[in-house]
């Protein structure tokens, strides 16, 4: 609490956000304000919740319109920010008690609804025709696999999948899926989908979905770093996540090159 203010907005707060747009579009965000033993008055506590909020509502509003601006068709919120901050101290176990309650309250229909959710069989099936393309990286392979029972679901075990599996388009996908099961409506797959995404098995952006998001996790996480240099974008780790998407030759170089442009600006 004794930090919260302008000066060490960036430290503080500012800079988890721009980490969670990065790894986990859509999360929901639910402030806390510890330490507020620290300040005198319970009005000052409640003017340091209300500055929190508008502070964060004013800087999403501005990343929301410049994404808006860039992307219009594609564009859609990006944080789920909830309308109170909780104010905790150790000193006071009932300010901590009421904020496990308040989070627990939240991890439930309609924010998480993925939580206790009945899933049924045929969703279990697009997970495994899903894992089976990750892990080989072949349709054909795949579809084999998942007819002969030996394919594992996504997010099931711990294989990392194969280099040519990171990724596929959304339309693809469906294609593998009305291939294997005909008769199933596209409800069943879309709403398959979702829920992978909600557990963030999956990443799904521009029609693309991204089978292995730890690879889009690896490139992105240096560019959100306000160190990020061109030596580090230049690392072998970032080189070969960029090789495991599937840039090679030319497409590689070209890759790197924008990426080792933006860190330099």
């Amino acid at each position: 609490a004794d930090r919260a203010n302008d000066d060490n907005f960036y430290a503080a707060v500012e800079r988890f956000l721009v980490y969670l747009l990065a790894r986990v579009p859509g999360a929901v965000v639910q402030f806390v304000l510890s330490k507020i033993d620290t300040i005198d008055a319970a009005t000052d506590v409640a003017a340091k919740c209300a500055w929190l909020l508008q502070t964060v509502q004013e800087k999403l509003q501005s990343w929301e319109r410049s994404r808006r601006a860039r992307d219009p068709k594609n564009w859609r919120p990006e944080l789920r920010i909830q309308p109170e901050v909780l104010p905790v101290s150790v000193d006071n176990p009932e300010t901590v008690e009421n904020a496990r309650v308040a989070i627990v309250d939240l991890c439930r229909w309609p924010l998480v609804p993925s939580v206790g959710q009945v899933v049924p069989q045929s969703w279990a099936k697009v997970w495994t025709l899903l894992g089976a393309v990750s892990e080989h990286g072949d349709d054909d392979l795949a579809l084999r696999a998942v007819r002969n029972g030996s394919a594992r679901p996504l997010g099931s075990s711990e294989f990392g999948g194969s280099p040519a599996g990171a990724y596929r388009p959304k339309k693809r996908l469906e294609a593998l899926w009305y291939h294997l099961v005909p008769s199933t409506g596209r409800s069943t797959f879309d709403d398959a989908l979702a829920l992978l995404e909600a557990q963030g098995w999956i990443l799904i952006d521009s029609e693309l979905v991204y089978l292995q998001p730890s690879l889009i996790v690896e490139i992105m996480k240096p560019l959100v770093d306000h160190t990020v240099t061109v030596e580090s974008i230049s690392s072998t780790a970032m080189r070969d996540a960029v090789s495991r998407l599937g840039y090679h030759g030319n497409d590689h170089k070209v890759c790197m090159q924008e990426l080792e442009d933006f860190a330099a600006h």
